[in-house]
């Protein structure tokens, strides 16, 4: 170095990125060390000097660095000679500065990378044909994509710029579920050049769709389906199903769950909800009903205040099929907006507090009711804004001490990728109503096509074993299930489009319930009596189901006797699980006469998959056991379970 000061051992410095002893990426960060990049107070600067060839760098215009390196983002060409140098300047208030130099260097730039950054959207069903896009760098028509076993991936447009990609999907139906990693490859056999991005895409396991026995018709009534104020209720201690058709429609119907292979329908309404005797108003919009310690519960609508509840205990068992007049209970409050029910709200029974939990729409009013006290109490706001819960908002209550409510129609619009955009979903608990947690995603499938669509009419949710389960509505077809432990949306099988109203996707008068065996229930609405039944995918430790061709009406499932195991509550926050198993072994009727027991092996790791308990059972082919998990600490675990023709694992969230 030449230095023209004392200072000049001080301000020594060393290049050392790019060396020039071998080729750099394009976007290279410039780097060089420095003994003391401040003296007495006083600042280093430096002056960076580029070229393109071994030409002298000086002769170029500098770039002025206040620090120790230095990125030419978008500057440099692929495969190109060039040299660098630096002089650096400590700053003096009587001279221009004290000037030292270094360099210069030569060096080399490698070729453009091939880079994969996303895959967009990043899960699929098996035996799904979608449309994904994939992110990354120097793209080229005719690249290979692979996405492993058991899918198909067809190659469609790239954009100029190389930087985007349209890839057709087609997943076999035995794909193995799971994390899968993508990649590409472009170049000459030989020369070939691979970008990977690991578990980039999700296989799921999707569940099956079979279309029940439609809503009984009443002929002569042209509004006689489902629509805006339907809604449907589960009586587990009976096994039966209330419904609503809302739309003025006053007649409750009823579905046992026990008649026949698939249950059906009453022919007749079991009740009718009274009128509004002051203006003769018939139940319809805001329309809600919960069964709820022996009784239905049922929120009339239609801008009244109306809460009326029916007994079920012995109603239905005479002779002549007679109910039980209904009871009116005190009106609902009109809470901070000071308007009654007019739609847009939902309703959730907390089972441990014997309290109904109201969230009124179309403000923000949100209502709790003490059943043994027979009194209503305003609570606070439902929060976000606009302060408007629109149609379709929902409720679901966890089973526990929570409750998750959805903004229906309004979504965050700050994210600034347009394709994470997602509506307000809020948990209400303890300590009242939390920020927002993010709602059912924008970005769903729309055919073969992935779109961005907001939740409207139609929404609704249910809530099992850990999650909420999510109709979109507006028009689409589309199932949500949010993994509460995850914090996590993913999307599973669309409800089908053809029924026995035709082609109709779920809009409004949609409705959605869980059932305490692993089902989901729902009314398709948008004038229409179609009802369906969901089995839950493979979330829990469910064993492979064959699944039917679901493109014609009325598919049936095939046969029961599906062996699963399911361990709740999940998030555990007690000391004691409990795991509800059926169907193990093979073929259980023959083995049951031979005296066969089934034996179960269970194991539980941790995050690090260190076995933390090990539990072997012999027990029934059917039934619960409990599992004392007091010692374990708050986290994520897996649970295995193994029987003889079954092995599956679920995930536990323990919370304490």
């Amino acid at each position: 170095f030449s230095f023209t000061t004392e200072e000049a051992e001080l301000l020594e410095f060393t290049l050392t990125a790019p060396d020039g002893l071998s080729p750099v990426a394009l976007d290279v960060i410039f780097k060089w060390t420095s003994a003391d990049p401040g003296i007495g107070g006083k600042q280093a600067e430096y002056d960076l000097y580029l070229v393109e060839g071994d030409g002298d760098p000086l002769l170029g215009d500098p770039v002025r660095v206040k620090t120790n390196s230095w990125q030419p983002l978008g500057n440099l060409a692929p495969e190109t000679e060039y040299s660098w140098q630096i002089i650096a300047f400590l700053e003096d208030e009587d001279s221009e500065g004290v000037p030292a130099t270094n360099g210069p260097i030569t060096f080399t730039t490698m070729d453009d990378p091939l880079t994969l950054t996303e895959v967009r959207p990043d899960f699929g069903n098996q035996g799904a044909e979608m449309e994904v896009t994939l992110f990354g760098s120097k793209f080229e028509a005719g690249m290979s994509v692979s996405f492993g076993d058991g899918i198909s991936a067809v190659l469609g447009t790239v954009n100029p710029a190389g930087t985007e990609a349209q890839v057709d999907l087609e997943i076999a139906e035995d794909a193995a579920p799971g994390f899968r990693t993508v990649s590409v490859t472009i170049g000459e056999p030989g020369e070939e050049e691979t970008a990977t991005l690991e578990e980039a895409f999700t296989v799921g396991a999707p569940g099956i769709w079979t279309e029940m026995a439609p809503l009984p018709h009443q002929p002569r009534n042209r509004r006689d389906a489902a629509h805006r104020g339907s809604w449907l209720a589960y009586d587990a201690e009976n096994n039966v199903i209330y419904a609503a058709k809302g739309q003025r429609n006053e007649g409750i119907y009823l579905f046992d769950r026990a008649e026949g292979e698939n249950g059906d329908w009453l022919a007749e309404p079991v009740a009718t909800v009274p009128r509004d005797t002051l203006r003769s108003r018939a139940t319809w919009r805001g329309g809600r009903g919960v069964v709820a310690d022996g009784y239905l519960y049922v929120i009339h609508g239609n801008n009244t205040s109306l809460f009326w509840r029916l007994p079920l205990s012995g109603n239905g068992t005479d002779e002549e099929n007679h109910w039980t007049p209904w009871e009116r209970l005190e009106d609902i409050p009109q809470g901070n907006s000071g308007r009654p029910v007019r739609g847009g709200g939902d309703i959730a029974y907390n089972a441990a507090e014997g309290a109904i939990y109201l969230l009124k729409g179309d403000r923000q009013d949100f209502l709790r009711y003490d059943i043994e006290e027979g009194v209503w109490t305003v609570l606070a706001n439902a929060p976000g804004a606009p302060p408007r819960w629109l149609r379709d908002s929902w409720l679901v209550f966890d089973g526990d001490n929570t409750l998750y409510a959805h903004k229906g129609r309004f979504f965050d619009r700050t994210v600034e990728n347009r394709n994470d955009w997602a509506g307000y979903m809020y948990s209400y608990g303890t300590e009242g109503w939390s920020d927002n947690l993010g709602g059912v995603p924008l970005l769903g499938p729309m055919g073969r096509r992935w779109r961005r669509r907001r939740s409207a009419d139609g929404a609704s949710a249910a809530f099992y074993e850990g999650s909420v389960y999510a109709l979109k509505g507006g028009n689409t077809q589309q199932l949500w299930q949010y993994d509460i432990g995850e914090a996590e949306w993913q999307h599973l099988d669309e409800m089908p489009l053809d029924g026995t109203a035709g082609r109709r996707r779920v809009n409004a008068g949609g409705y959605l319930i869980s059932t305490d065996d692993g089902y989901l229930y729902a009314l398709k609405g948008n004038r229409s009596n179609e009802f369906w039944r969901y089995t839950l995918p493979e979330t829990g430790m469910m064993a492979s189901l064959p699944r039917p061709d679901r493109s014609g009406v009325m598919s049936e499932e095939q046969p029961t006797g599906r062996a699963f195991v399911r361990i709740g509550p999940n998030p555990l926050q007690g000391g004691f699980a409990t795991l509800r198993f059926e169907g193990l072994g093979h073929n259980p009727k023959s083995q049951k006469d031979l005296g066969y027991v089934p034996r179960l092996t269970v194991n539980v790791f941790d995050v690090t998959g260190r076995g933390v308990l090990s539990r072997n059972i012999t027990t029934a082919q059917a039934g619960a056991v409990s599992l004392d998990l007091r010692n374990l600490s708050a986290g994520i675990y897996l649970v295995q379970v193994d029987a003889e023709g079954f092995s599956g694992s679920q995930k536990l969230v323990v919370q304490r």
